[in-house]
């Protein structure tokens, strides 16, 4: 029973942990993206700033969106939906 409970907690820190990491990626990767963004699309500083706060707005509106769709959802559900829309969106960009 007690090594249950380890190996559960363990599995628990290990996937918190990793949903961190990737939630900090999705943050850093558009400062890494920026550069070949401005390139690829001609695009002037205002236009690049214009879609820095964009990003910023959606990751906001997406935070507290999925936040208040875990209280009817459930986290599992929520997970999933955020796991598949952050999976399209990162093939997307990647198409782009």
């Amino acid at each position: 029973m007690y090594q249950e409970n380890v190996r559960d907690g363990v599995a628990t820190s290990i996937l918190s942990g990793l949903g961190w990491l990737f939630d900090s990626f999705v943050i850093n990767i558009y400062a890494l993206a920026l550069p070949f963004i401005a390139i690829s699309f001609h695009a002037k500083p205002l236009a690049l700033g214009f879609i820095a706060s964009l990003f910023l707005l959606g990751y906001t509106i997406g935070t507290i969106g999925f936040g208040i769709l875990t209280d009817y959802l459930g986290r599992k559900r929520t997970l999933s939906l955020s796991i598949a829309g952050y999976a399209v969106i990162t093939a997307l960009t990647a198409l782009s």
